[in-house]
């Protein structure tokens, strides 16, 4: 029998001494499987009709719910014929950071009178959304909760700009946690002739931090100190002209040589150093 049948059927039969009036006979399926010999084990009539009932009958609402890594989390109405397939078609299949690799399900066992929520099995899956790892006849019961884990480590490109005088200026994508400003300049393909790599500015969006003050010449010369930048997504690099400057003055020491962009946000952030006071 199917794992969701009752333990129990009816045979239904007609009483033909009693012009033909409904019979409803009680039979113990699980008893007389087990022990042929028992009473349960009743003689069929002609024209008996033994219906075997499916657990799902006796549940009320039941439904599936999926989670994690799907692009439409939510409950399903459950059904006996539904697989794993299916309920994460129907929430409009996984997004592309999930992790075939982890399904976990988990399942509400009422043994005992005790509603606990118990790990039924971690799964994996092809890139069909088929149960894959000897677990294939995986079968779903009412209440299961399935969620898609998220693939570890996984994100989407991050991406930084780059313009002025620059020899392939444009959208550059972060390609390690830890890249710094000297890699980018060579990826796109070294400063220009009429650069001012001193002059030029970098505006962090992230947070809204704002521009900061480094040393694009010291950075390319000494890729070790700290106007190497790590860059982080959102990051716009600006390499201006040589005279596309402003000169900013007042209670300094010395005069020094800044983007007119600086002086328009009103405010700059400069590189910590331990040996500055």
């Amino acid at each position: 029998m199917q794992e969701y049948a009752t333990d129990f059927a009816y045979i239904f039969r007609k009483d033909i001494e009693e012009n033909n009036a409904p019979e409803y006979v009680y039979v113990n399926i699980k008893e007389a499987l087990e022990n042929p010999s028992s009473e349960s084990n009743i003689l069929l009539e002609p024209n008996d009709r033994l219906i075997i009932y499916s657990k799902y009958n006796y549940i009320d609402g039941s439904f599936i719910t999926v989670g994690g890594a799907v692009r439409k989390p939510g409950d399903f109405p459950f059904h006996p014929s539904l697989k794993l397939k299916d309920v994460l078609l129907l929430a409009n299949g996984l997004k592309q950071e999930a992790a075939l690799d982890r399904v976990d399900i988990y399942r509400l066992d009422l043994t005992n009178n005790k509603s606990t929520r118990v790990l039924v099995a971690k799964l994996k899956l092809d890139a069909e959304l088929n149960v894959v790892g000897g677990d294939d006849d995986f079968e779903l019961e009412p209440f299961d909760q399935v969620f898609v884990r998220y693939a570890p480590e996984f994100e989407l490109q991050r991406n930084i700009l780059i313009s002025g005088e620059i020899k392939y200026p444009g959208t550059y994508a972060l390609t390690s946690y830890n890249m710094r400003i000297a890699t980018l300049i060579k990826d796109a393909g070294g400063p220009t002739n009429e650069s001012f790599l001193s002059g030029a500015t970098l505006l962090r969006k992230k947070d809204n931090v704002g521009y900061i003050i480094f040393d694009l010449e010291h950075a390319l010369k000494l890729k070790s100190n700290k106007d190497n930048i790590i860059l982080q997504e959102g990051d716009e690099i600006f390499i201006p002209k040589r005279n596309d400057l402003v000169t900013i003055t007042g209670a300094t020491n010395t005069y020094e040589w800044y983007p007119q962009k600086v002086a328009e946000l009103g405010r700059i952030n400069v590189q910590y150093s331990k040996i500055k006071t």
